[in-house]
């Protein structure tokens, strides 16, 4: 636990260091940025036309089939994620460069950011299927991530939105959730810890259903999951954003390592 509570003020510190020294250049939405400092999310609607999700989808379709046996594919074959997918496509390097999410990722976390990756997604209601993400988790404990979300398919209750624990993206949730048994550095977040944390009353469960081309702007240090799928599919894009000086040569492996870009095929 002491381990833990020394890393989380040394990003802390870290963190605070670069905001102070951090001076904005583009401009950006605030209500955008108050909504997700506050809720930990916006929804964008009408990013991308019906035509022009399906055309996406389409290109993932065709990505997962070239690349069947260097992407990532969970246990079940329901989940299928293409990293770095702005590589192969052009359309979803359009996505990936966007400077409108620069501007906003670059305004919130109050650094220079980077696109690390574009993940291209497909995810299917088949067999025992954990939903996007597998589970409730948070994507980092000891700072504040962005990414923007897309959804390429209209999504409802049975086929994966995305959820999220509203408020959660507060630094002071990492020491108050340990009453229910969630450590300070745990990541992962258990089906019964994410009750217990909901049944309390003070956090609520926003779930995202959504026509296609909506797109969702979130913190994902809060906790979040794709919701399990019942049936059908989901498609979506999603701009993994990073603090400039967060980016290591360990973390860009870890992508690699498990996409179409291999480390060895470099």
């Amino acid at each position: 636990m002491m381990k833990a509570v020394i890393e989380y003020y040394k990003a802390r510190v870290q963190e605070l260091l670069h905001k102070k020294n951090f001076e904005a250049i583009a401009e950006a939405k605030e209500e955008i940025i108050d909504s997700i400092r506050i809720k930990g999310y916006y929804v964008w609607e009408n990013y991308y036309s019906a035509d022009q999700c399906d055309d996406l989808c389409a290109r993932i379709d065709k990505l997962i089939e070239e690349n069947s046996t260097t992407i990532w594919n969970d246990e079940e074959g329901a989940d299928s994620r293409i990293y770095f997918s702005e590589k192969l496509d052009e359309k979803i390097k359009e996505f990936n460069e966007d400077k409108r999410f620069h501007n906003l990722s670059n305004r919130y976390l109050k650094a220079n950011t980077t696109v690390l990756t574009t993940l291209a997604g497909r995810i299917k209601g088949i067999g025992n299927n954990k939903g996007s993400g597998g589970g409730w988790h948070r994507d980092t404990n000891m700072i504040h991530q962005f990414k923007s979300i897309v959804y390429l398919s209209d999504v409802d209750g049975n086929n994966g939105p995305f959820e999220y624990i509203e408020g959660t993206q507060w630094k002071r949730t990492l020491f108050e959730f340990n009453q229910y048994g969630v450590a300070l550095d745990q990541n992962r977040v258990s089906d019964e810890e994410a009750n217990k944390i909901l049944e309390n009353g003070k956090y609520s469960k926003v779930q995202f259903q959504a026509k296609k081309g909506t797109c969702l702007l979130v913190d994902t240090s809060g906790i979040h999951r794709g919701k399990p799928l019942i049936k059908g599919e989901r498609y979506a894009l999603t701009n993994y954003v990073y603090q400039d000086y967060f980016i290591n040569d360990n973390m860009m492996n870890k992508f690699l390592n498990i996409s179409p870009f291999r480390k060895s095929d470099k």
